[in-house]
């Protein structure tokens, strides 16, 4: 286990988020017919982080990336409006 800032500087960790937000920029017409999982490995997210995706993403969607569609998580992006702080508690966020 690393803390949030540590993570931050694992490049394996970093390429990992970086593939998953250049998803909101894909033209929808473009986009082949492939799970989120196959898209991040063809982009080169080194395997040691795939797991942790996989997690991070099903935390968010309630699937593995395996059955998740690259189209549809490119419109969740490019849909998405309202940033990291998501969850309110009176007044707070969770990320406070």
């Amino acid at each position: 286990l690393v803390t949030g800032k540590d993570s931050e500087k694992d490049e394996e960790l970093t390429k990992m988020f970086d593939v998953f937000e250049m998803t909101e920029g894909l033209d929808p017409a473009l986009i082949p017919e492939e799970t989120l999982l196959q898209y991040m490995a063809r982009m080169g997210t080194p395997s040691r982080v795939l797991d942790m995706a996989d997690a991070v993403i099903a935390n968010d969607y309630g699937a593995e990336m395996s059955q998740i569609g690259l189209k549809e998580t490119a419109h969740e992006q490019r849909e998405w409006k309202h940033g990291e702080d998501y969850l309110v508690l009176d007044g707070c966020t969770l990320s406070e």
